[in-house]
């Protein structure tokens, strides 16, 4: 089991790192949405917006009922399943700073 440090933003401001128990590092577990909401009690999953750049990232947004942005980035650097991550999402974006500037327009 690995922990690794992880910075949440709640409410629009930072919120301090905790450790997280991280069991698999390829896949996003919810068990790690559900440690997040042990330290922060805010954290709801319907204002919540997972955004990544793989098709797991996606799936685990949807999985837990929250709004996805898949970050396209670079195409030839995209990983396998980047064309069902594209499908899946509820929005696209071509970089990270494009996707947060969308999810502000909405």
């Amino acid at each position: 089991m690995h922990s690794r440090r992880f910075r949440f933003r709640c409410c629009s401001r930072p919120c301090e790192s905790f450790p997280l128990q991280i069991t698999n590092r390829q896949n996003l577990l919810p068990g790690l949405f559900e440690q997040a909401r042990e330290a922060f009690p805010e954290i709801e999953v319907a204002t919540s917006v997972m955004i990544g750049d793989s098709l797991s990232d996606i799936r685990f947004g949807q999985n837990l009922g929250m709004r996805t942005v898949f970050v396209q980035g670079d195409p030839t650097r995209q990983g396998p399943g980047a064309a069902e991550a594209v499908a899946l999402a509820d929005l696209c974006a071509a970089s990270l700073l494009a996707a947060v500037e969308a999810l502000l327009e909405n």
